[in-house]
């Protein structure tokens, strides 16, 4: 790869950093009702809450900033992505979820914006994770032939886990109530199955995003060639 090939790929799409940039507006946007609440609504200053909402918000204006390229990140535009989702999973986790939901306790009128809050968080995290996927996979065409054979190998292992958590795990005793070797050895093959299923799907899944970034040095060598 190329040095005109790595600018190319820093300069992150128009329509990809105006997404983000939406999508950090209205994180930043539903941070501030629970910013307000925790220094007003309960009995005592929730700092907890507190904290984890202003995080939100100083990790919403920062991706904005990004997003604006008015902070410069190169190549790291889908991490700057990955940061914030981080933050806003462990907000909604341990200040939503934990700290709110117990402040709140049976109160009618803020406990159904526990769960809505909740949700949109959860599909703000799915929404930012898409979008630095999309930022990485536009790089490289070789990421989609290694997603969709990803794909191919993890949708056996998520079929069979689905299965397990409906039906309960598979018994290896016969009608009797004896050990049957016989079920026994499928289960063994169907378990080694599996597992190698999810092994080969995640090194393609992970194959997928390497290949988008040049490796170290690689850009400089057809320069070396030159002397």
């Amino acid at each position: 790869m190329t040095k005109t090939d790595q600018m190319s790929n820093s300069n992150t799409p128009a329509p990809i950093r105006m997404l983000t940039l939406i999508v950090s507006i209205l994180v930043a946007i539903s941070a501030l009702p629970w910013l307000w609440m925790s220094m007003t609504q309960f009995r005592a200053f929730a700092w907890g809450v507190f904290g984890f909402e202003f995080c939100v918000i100083l990790g919403a204006v920062m991706t904005m900033l990004v997003a604006l390229k008015k902070l410069r990140v190169g190549n790291a535009f889908s991490l700057a992505l990955a940061c914030l989702a981080g933050t806003i999973l462990v907000s909604m986790v341990f200040g939503t979820h934990v700290e709110a939901r117990t402040l709140i306790g049976d109160d009618p009128k803020l406990q159904p914006w526990v769960n809505r809050t909740l949700l949109f968080r959860v599909a703000a995290v799915g929404l930012l994770s898409l979008i630095a996927t999309l930022d990485v996979y536009r790089r490289s065409s070789k990421s989609w032939g290694l997603i969709l054979r990803s794909i191919f190998f993890l949708a056996p292992v998520l079929v069979a886990l689905g299965w397990i958590m409906k039906m309960g795990m598979p018994t290896i005793n016969d009608s009797s109530g004896e050990l049957s070797p016989t079920r026994m050895i499928i289960a063994l093959l169907s378990g080694l199955l599996i597992g190698i299923f999810f092994s080969i799907g995640g090194h393609y899944l992970i194959r997928s995003f390497e290949v988008s970034f040049p490796e170290p040095g690689l850009a400089s060598e057809p320069e070396k060639s030159k002397d």
